[in-house]
């Protein structure tokens, strides 16, 4: 487990936000599958 912790501590967030068009991909699913869900509860 803090091999995990340590490499989201250490992870240039900023940058791999800006990197390229496949994280918005990454956004849309992760905002979008949980809302899905939710809705069904």
């Amino acid at each position: 487990m803090n091999n995990i912790v340590n490499f989201y501590e250490g992870y240039d967030e900023e940058s791999r936000l800006t990197t390229n068009n496949s994280r918005k991909v990454e956004f849309t699913v992760i905002t979008t599958i949980p809302s899905i869900y939710l809705q069904e509860y």
